[in-house]
């Protein structure tokens, strides 16, 4: 099981890159390896070139079936409503340790 560690779909595509070690399908394939190194490069500072990559990457492993999601990390919280200071990270983390109550 794969969780991305921070809110960017590199998070994700990254780990399917032939040489990644966490790659460990051993997914292979030169061209979703150049569409997400394109996206690494100097390029990505261009918001638009940064999602042409990466939609072509998605594109490839889904051409290929790379992937099948069969799980999708989900949770609940029950909040009252004077709870405060909880950090919600975009990454659906969230952090209890500076939350108080009013």
């Amino acid at each position: 099981m794969w969780l991305a560690d921070y809110s960017d779909l590199m998070g994700d595509m990254a780990a399917l890159q032939s040489n990644n070690y966490q790659n460990h399908g051993r997914y292979n394939s030169t061209d979703y390896d150049r569409y997400v190194k394109a996206a690494k490069s100097k390029s990505a500072e261009q918001t638009d070139r940064y999602r042409e990559n990466m939609r072509n990457a998605q594109n490839q492993l889904t051409k290929d079936t790379a992937v099948v999601p069969l799980y999708n990390l989900a949770e609940s919280h029950l909040i009252r409503k004077n709870l405060r200071g909880v950090l919600w990270h975009s990454v659906g983390e969230v952090d209890y340790t500076r939350a108080y109550f009013d």
